[in-house]
Parts: structure tokens; sequence; C-alpha cells
């Protein structure tokens, strides 16, 4: 005799055909989703590059050709000494100048100074916007990834460019961190959906066993995640660090700190997460910054500061389209702005800038006193405290300066000389983020 199956038995039989086809469709919607994620990440660092090296192209190509243009073949010594003071950063592999007539007047290849380009060499070129061509890379070749940009130098005069500069660069680096970046986004993705699955497969489970032991699965898998995201961020400020010599270790450094003063203002757990991240992603906009500011042994020009203010901009450009990082953004953007107004890159005063960025930049600015730059010894750190006195109601939020101020002294020399230390940054961060309570005097 054949059984009816009630509606709950056949309400149960589609949950579990459901649950068993899960982990297939979340597998490709999450693949899918890496995919995107790292599409964009990769367009928006590529960008930059193409940015970067498209300026200094117009740059040199200015002074080369000169304010008429130039139709001859330039003084080879001369051209090659500027040319390769300027390159050399880039990790150039070939440039080429012409003039207005497709005349190649210098290049690395000696061999074309003189000849000239067909006129189908520079079709395309319009305004401001290069011709971009990459070659294919395979990282097991050990064939070099090479962009060539394609840029017009501008006539200040107006009308046709003066000519036209080709720069060849090796991107194989750029590429490779790209690689690392894109590999672990799938890698948090796929731990994402894991975690899912078992959120779902938990809700089926009706014994209380069960739900027991998946919960700790779950548990354990979403550690893995967080583990996995707070260690690409970190190690994506490392980088950031190391391309900045002149301030290696900030970011951790100033990380512990920012994370203490918001303790003590008695934030919420959930804000000192959200702080730590922003901090450690404070200064991703100096990727776009050029190495020939970034890296300059000594203070900058007026120019050159132009040029370095741009990165809180710039990283807001490059955050605002990951969705797990837009929270950072009030402080990726405002990290530079004061109390009364006179910061960048909006003049935003008082309680107009956002609590997390004010906080920030107590500790952004007491690090930068306290440690070693190219041009000055780091201050000493009873005159970095007064600096801060000086600056309270003026540069920095007078309750935030107030906060700093509760701590004694060796507190912040002792969390200094930790972080600083390999590995003790992550672990002044992980206490402080476990227990909130050790930021104070009387727990340091």
């Amino acid at each position: 005799m054949e059984t009816a199956l009630t509606p709950g038995h056949a309400g149960r039989g589609r949950i579990g055909t459901y649950l068993r086809s899960l982990p297939a469709v979340l597998v490709m919607g999450f693949l899918a989703l890496a995919s995107v994620s790292s599409g964009t990440i990769d367009h928006l660092i590529l960008g930059q590059v193409v940015t970067v090296t498209a300026g200094e192209a117009r740059d040199l190509g200015a002074m080369l050709l000169g304010p008429t243009g130039q139709s001859q073949p330039v003084d080879s010594r001369g051209a090659a000494a500027m040319v390769h003071s300027h390159l050399d950063g880039l990790a150039a592999t070939d440039v080429t100048f012409y003039a207005s007539d497709g005349t190649v007047v210098y290049g690395y290849r000696t061999e074309r100074i003189g000849s000239v380009a067909p006129a189908s060499t520079f079709a395309g070129l319009s305004g401001d916007r290069p011709l971009v061509t990459r070659s294919d890379w395979d990282p097991f070749s050990g064939r070099l990834a090479t962009e060539r940009v394609l840029v017009a130098v501008p006539n200040p005069a107006g009308g046709a460019p003066l000519g036209y500069v080709g720069l060849t660069r090796d991107v194989s680096p750029v590429l490779a961190e790209l690689g690392l970046i894109d590999a672990a986004t799938a890698a948090l993705l796929l731990l994402l959906g894991v975690g899912i699955y078992l959120l779902l497969r938990g809700l089926y489970v009706s014994s209380t066993a069960e739900l027991e032991r998946t919960s700790r699965e779950l548990r354990r898998a979403y550690s893995e995640v967080s583990v996995t995201y707070e260690a690409t961020l970190r190690a994506l400020s490392s980088a950031l660090d190391r391309r900045d010599s002149d301030t290696e270790g900030h970011s951790m450094r100033v990380t512990a700190y920012t994370l203490a003063l918001g303790s003590a203002l008695g934030l919420p757990r959930g804000d000192l997460l959200l702080l730590a991240r922003a901090a450690l992603l404070h200064d991703i906009g100096k990727i776009g910054v050029p190495d020939r500011v970034l890296r300059k042994p000594g203070p900058l020009d007026a120019s050159e500061w132009e040029e370095m203010r741009r990165h809180p901009e710039i990283g807001v450009e490059m955050l605002a389209g990951i969705p797990f990082l837009r929270e950072t953004l009030p402080v990726v953007h405002f990290h530079h702005e004061r109390w009364d107004g006179g910061g960048y890159p909006a003049g935003l005063d008082g309680e107009h800038i956002p609590l997390h960025a004010r906080i920030f930049a107590v500790a952004d600015a007491y690090d930068a006193m306290t440690a070693d730059r190219p041009y000055r010894r780091a201050l000493p750190q009873e005159q970095a405290v007064a600096e801060l006195r000086r600056g309270r109601g003026s540069q920095f939020d007078p309750s935030i300066v107030d906060a700093f101020l509760s701590y004694p002294l060796q507190h912040w020399e002792a969390m200094a000389a930790l972080a600083g230390t390999s590995g003790g940054g992550t672990q002044v961060i992980s206490r402080l983020l476990d227990d909130p309570s050790t930021a104070h005097p009387q727990g340091a």
C-alpha cells in the first residue's frame, strides 16, 4: 500500500533537495562574484598605473621636444641622462620620442632615430586619452609583462600636438601583486560561501546535538574568513609601507595608536574594527603618487605637494567600488582635515569632520612626529606631546587630544616599541580588539 506524504514530509523533501544542490550553486555564484570583484580591483589599480605612466611620458615629452616642438634628432647624451632620471623608477624597457610629423628624434633604440613612423601609429589619439597596449603574460614562462602607453604632447599654444611619446614598461611586479590579491579575494568569498551553506544546513537539522555541532563549524568557518580578510588588508598595508620606505612600519603603529584612542573614547567593538581597517588602508591612494614624489629624499616643493595631496581622493576612487571596504572611506578621505578648517581635501572643520577621521588624525600626527624621516630625526616623545597640546583646538579635536593625554607617556613608548617588532604590531592590534580595556592606562 502506498503511503501518502504529508505536507511536512513534502516540504522537508524539497528543502533537502535544495540543500543538496546548494553547494554547487554557492560555489558557482561566489566564483562569479570573485571574478567581478577581482576585475574591479585590477581595473582600478591598472588604471592608476596607466595614469602615472602617461603623466610621466607627457612631462618628459614637453621637456625634450621644447615649447615649439622638435623635428631634428636631439643630443643623445643629454637626453639619455634626463630620460633615465625620470624613468628608471618606472621600470621602463623602451621609450620613443616623435616629432609632430612622426620623425623619431630620440629613443632607447638608437637605430630608429631619424626614421618616420606612419600616420597610422598615432591613429586614435585624442586629447589626454592615451593608447594602451599590453602583452599577454604567463607567470610561469619568465617572459616580462609589458605595457606600452602612447601619448600626445599637448601644445601650450593650442592646435596640433608638439609631438608624441611611446613608453613601454615592465608591469610584471604589478600583475604578480594583483594575482595574489585576486587569489585572496577568491579564497575569502569561497570561505564565505562555505559559511552560508553551513548556516542553512544548521537551520535544516532538527536535533540539538546536530545544531550545536554545526554552530561550532560555522564559528570556525567565519573565524577563518575573518583571519583571511584581515591578513589580506595587512598584506596590502605592508606592501604600501615597503613602497614608501620613509614610513615603513607606520601603518601598524598608527593602527595601534588609533585603536587605543578609540577605546579610550568608549567606541564599541564594531567601530574599533572599522577603525583598524581604515587605519591600515588610510594611505592606499599613494599607489597613484609617482615615485619621484613619494620617494623623494627631502622636503617636497609646491607642485610636488599638489600631487601628494591628491592621495586621499585617489584612495576614495580606488575603494568606493569595493562594498566591504566602503565604511573605511571617511578616514581615507578626510584624515588630513583640521579642526579649524585649514586642512585638505575638503576644508571641513569641527564636527563636520567624521569622528573616526578626527581620531585617526591625532594618532597619525603623533606617529609622524616620533618616527625618523630622511630629512629630519624623530622628535623626542615629550616634544611630540607638546606639539599635540599646541594643536589642541586648532589642528585637532580637543576631546581627542585630551584622551591621548590621559595615557602616561610610557604607555605610548611601550606600544610603539612592541608594534615595531616582527609580529608585534599584529599582537598589539589583536589584543586591543579582543579586550579594549587593555588600551586604558590602568590596563596598559
